[in-house]
């Protein structure tokens, strides 16, 4: 009977304790997540910005490949 009783007491225990610890304040909204902070619209500038540099670099590559001499697909 022992063999048995152990075993339920420690799932028990385990189960208590991920409620008291996990689930609760889950549903209490504070759980264990990280909060949302203004870092997606930064993230978002810095692409823009990054996209806007790309966009110039290429006109500046274009410019300077618009020679007819220049075989663009041997590079």
């Amino acid at each position: 009977m022992t063999a048995f009783v152990l075993p339920l007491l420690a799932t028990g225990a385990v189960f208590g304790l991920t409620y008291v610890f996990c689930i609760r304040p889950i549903r209490a909204g504070r759980g264990c997540h990280a909060p949302v902070t203004g870092e997606p619209k930064a993230a978002s500038l810095e692409i823009s910005a990054l996209r806007k540099e790309v966009r110039r670099l290429r006109r500046q590559v274009e410019m300077r490949c618009d020679g007819p001499a220049l075989d663009r697909e041997a590079r």
